[in-house]
């Protein structure tokens, strides 16, 4: 190597190293103190679990609500369901409750109000392919809301 490639070559290794820098800073490896791992020291999550609040007044008796991914159903009087509102099919979302049963625009399937299993689409007369039931949320009463988590 001559005189007159050192300096190239140590700029160029220079330049290498700083570039890695970001990179490994980003990797950590430095004081966890301040880290938000979403865990308290006794192991239990530290996040607060979302949840969604719908009026109960909003709720049809026989039918339901459909809003922000979730299916809110109140399948008879002062019982309330919730689902989310991802088709088990195609993972299209349902878009509508019609004679008790949470319909699919994707493919026609349609879910009971009161499960969430497949039923018979109400108006194409027939099943759709979903053959899984819709994921069931839990549901909790809060005077005259229904919270969704």
């Amino acid at each position: 190597m001559t005189a007159e490639q050192t300096p190239v070559l140590r700029r160029r290794a220079v330049l290498a190293s700083a570039a890695a820098i970001p990179v490994l800073a980003a990797c950590g490896g430095g004081d966890d103190s301040d880290a938000d791992t979403g865990s308290s020291p006794s192991g239990e999550s530290s996040a607060t679990q979302e949840s969604t609040r719908f009026a109960t007044a909003d709720i049809p008796v026989e039918g339901g609500t459909i809003e922000d991914g979730i299916v809110v159903t109140q399948p008879s009087e002062g019982t309330f369901k919730a689902f989310d509102a991802t088709c088990t099919h195609r993972q299209c979302t349902v878009n509508k409750i019609v004679d008790g049963a949470i319909l699919c625009p994707c493919h026609f399937s349609a879910f009971d109000i009161e499960t969430g299993e497949p039923v018979e689409n109400p108006e194409r007369g027939r099943k759709g392919p979903a053959t899984s039931a819709l994921t069931e949320l839990t549901v909790t009463l809060d005077g005259a809301d229904v919270v969704v988590t």
